[in-house]
């Protein structure tokens, strides 16, 4: 890669980075004004540079920034075409309803005082009857999930925990970190049993014990 490609690719990762919404060329070469969008635009059309690669180059820049944190989570980018192609319905917390749009999972990394956040890597998840007809396997957000913790831990990105909703919250998920000895942080339903210093509980009787 030319000095010039790679001057190009850190501008627009930090661009990624730095601006809180509507990271598109133009807003960044408008906040860093380091080159004109055109040649931004001329980057992601004629540079043999993956989605994976560009995550792998956000998780390098993370291992350089000390101690942090992650952040499983994922987002809807609304739309209102349903001919497109990843768009379903899925139930939105923040909207408190099914909303129509891409929904995509994402790991951030986040240092521990909370400074600052890195969008690490992401995936796409697609409703089980678009898997269908495109002939491919459905996963589950929490399966997404997984494979986006593989992908840090195998590029050597040290964390203290992770921290996701209670979306993410089944058995199976639990036990795959607990064997990595990955600790994690979550909510958890009241009526949901756990094993506190050897005894099954549920979790609202718990909590009255232990506050």
């Amino acid at each position: 890669m030319s000095a010039l490609c790679l001057n190009l690719v850190c501008l627009y990762v930090c661009g990624l980075i730095v601006l809180d919404k509507h990271q598109n060329n133009c807003r960044i070469a408008r906040w860093l004004p380091a080159r004109c969008h055109d040649a931004l635009n001329r980057l992601l059309r004629v540079i043999g540079f993956s989605v994976e690669g560009l995550m792998a180059l956000l998780v390098r820049i993370a291992k350089t920034l000390g101690e942090g944190y992650l952040i499983l989570d994922d987002v809807v980018v609304e739309k209102y075409g349903k001919a497109l192609r990843f768009v379903g319905y899925c139930w939105a917390t923040s909207r408190g309803k099914a909303v129509l749009g891409i929904h995509i999972v994402v790991l951030v990394r986040s240092s521990i005082d909370g400074r600052y956040r890195i969008p690490l890597c992401f995936a796409i998840w697609k409703p089980e009857g678009i898997c269908q007809e495109e002939g491919e396997d459905y996963k589950t957000k929490k399966e997404f999930g997984k494979e986006l913790i593989v992908f840090v831990r195998r590029r050597g990105l040290k964390f203290a925990y992770i921290c996701f909703d209670c979306w993410y919250g089944a058995d199976w998920f639990f036990c795959w970190l607990n064997n990595r000895k990955i600790t994690f942080n979550t909510e958890l339903p009241c009526d949901r049993k756990v094993i506190y210093r050897g005894e099954e509980k549920r979790v609202d009787e718990l909590a009255k014990k232990v506050r």
